[in-house]
């Protein structure tokens, strides 16, 4: 399994977000699993969001944590070319208001396939 990206919680340090899979669509690449958290900084982890099962993408390529709300996370990521019926395999940015358990896909660039690298 590849890692895209880490986010470490403002509030609290112990609290590490890694989302997986190589954001790129290379031969060479590998796509991920979804969101694993951890609140113990690193010595245990957990799937907290399956990209099957939350329906966000496979290769998340950055997480950012709203630095006045850490409840308040945004993933991007990139997916399939747009044919797959499988909502995870689109790109995008996803945003969640309850700490990683549930996401929705932000429309305001585009309700098909969309590709996010960063988010600032």
């Amino acid at each position: 399994m590849n890692i895209g990206s880490l986010a470490i919680d403002p509030e609290n340090p112990d609290v590490i977000y890694c989302g997986t899979g190589e954001a790129n669509l290379s031969a060479d690449s590998y796509a991920g699993v979804g969101i694993y958290q951890t609140t113990d900084a690193g010595a245990s982890w957990k799937l907290l969001a399956s990209s099957s099962n939350a329906r966000i993408p496979t290769r998340i390529g950055v997480i950012a944590i709203d630095p006045s709300d850490s409840s308040h996370l945004l993933i991007g990521g990139v997916g399939a070319d747009g044919s797959s019926p499988r909502q995870e395999d689109f790109g995008g940015m996803f945003v969640s208001h309850d700490s990683g358990v549930s996401w929705r896909r932000e429309t305001f660039i585009s309700t098909k396939n969309y590709w996010c690298h960063a988010i600032v």
